[in-house]
């Protein structure tokens, strides 16, 4: 079905795609782009100057559409959250009244841009909670209650994530799943600590969310050179 649809938004020549989402944590609205394209960048940029470079899944709308039109993912906050509602109803508005997308190149000081590089997981066999939890006391891993405030921040390395007991440790990942290559995080004396500076996203407190997904990704700053 998803490459029939793909085939007829081909053969009908769309000028822009755009996916709609919410999100689990406490997160900015923000738009993501899987091509270095100032006409990709341009679309995104109608929605806010913060703007995440990403590639991984390679089959999301955003990245499947992103070869042959100008294509955005929109972060609209909690699905509860009524404020991500009118910042979108503006966007397609805006999109709707334009004859086509900028290919004008876009200034690096208007444009806040990350880069997706990592993301921390938890094995479904490692019993975790938050620290505000009553579980906290038997948890193998234990998170600080406010995770998800984390998010896009600039944190230094040495930043407390959480608590570990015994060998348990976070699944650290590439954006393909695999380990990833390079030290993320520090276990010193029981605690989990950034071990170099990173920008988290996504993080969330929901539990279910955590085990079928991930905790949240880990982003550094991008050129747009």
């Amino acid at each position: 079905m998803a490459h029939e649809i793909l085939s007829i938004m081909k053969r009908r020549g769309i000028f822009a795609s755009v996916d709609l989402h919410n999100n689990t944590g406490l997160n900015p609205h923000y738009a993501c782009i899987s091509q270095m394209d100032p006409r990709h960048m341009n679309l995104a940029l109608l929605f806010r100057r913060t703007v995440v470079f990403f590639t991984k899944p390679h089959n999301t709308q955003s990245v499947v559409f992103s070869e042959f039109v100008p294509s955005v993912t929109l972060e609209c906050g909690l699905s509860e959250a009524l404020y991500g509602v009118d910042p979108v109803v503006n966007f397609l508005d805006d999109c709707l009244h334009l004859s086509e997308v900028s290919s004008h190149s876009v200034a690096p000081e208007d444009i806040d841009l990350y880069e997706t590089y990592s993301r921390l997981a938890l094995s479904p066999r490692t019993p975790f909670a938050f620290a505000h939890e009553p579980e906290a006391k038997d948890a193998s891993v234990v998170f600080r209650s406010d995770l998800d405030a984390l998010n896009f921040s600039e944190l230094d390395p040495g930043t407390l994530f959480g608590w570990v007991r015994g060998d348990a440790q976070l699944l650290v990942q590439d954006p393909d799943g695999d380990p990833f290559d390079g030290k993320v995080l520090d276990y010193a004396g029981g605690e989990i600590r950034t071990a170099e500076r990173l920008i988290p996203s996504m993080f969330t407190l929901d539990k279910k969310v955590i085990l079928q997904d991930c905790l949240g990704y880990m982003m550094k700053r991008k050129s747009i050179k």
